[in-house]
């Protein structure tokens, strides 16, 4: 390489981020309200070295004893969009329920649910700005 050749960014491990901090992991975990046995047999099939995980692997990971394998990172990816999936429809049920019952509709579409929080948050009590210059 000649001299004004950019070098590579270094390398850095996937197990080394954020992402899969021993944190995360149990952040993770907690939300989808899972023990560390029912967190294991969720990311079952793959297997540690032939054997299956345990909860023993999972409470390695959150302690920082180990690093969670390659494997499962992309399995880790979609349960933590699944839990964040859930999380924002547990958080907009009582919401979309008093918009139904308020304008008596049997559905109400997911994108109307963020124009109707928004208005919400301005009429609700306590609020400063509340639309009305005070």
């Amino acid at each position: 390489m000649g001299k004004n050749s950019p070098t590579p960014p270094p390398a850095t491990s996937l197990a080394n981020l954020p992402q899969f901090s021993a944190r995360w992991i149990s952040q993770l975990r907690h939300g989808l309200g899972l023990s560390r046995a029912d967190f294991a047999r969720r990311l079952q099939p793959i297997t540690i070295s032939g054997r299956p995980l345990s909860w023993e692997d999972v409470a390695n990971w959150e302690s920082e004893r180990a690093t969670v394998p390659a494997e499962l990172h992309g399995t880790l990816f979609r349960m933590a969009h699944q839990s964040e999936a859930f999380n924002e429809r547990t958080r907009l049920r009582p919401i979309a329920e008093s918009a139904m019952a308020e304008f008596k509709l049997t559905q109400i579409e997911a994108h109307d649910l963020d124009v109707l929080e928004e208005r919400l948050a301005d009429v609700r009590p306590g609020k400063l700005n509340n639309g009305h210059g005070g």
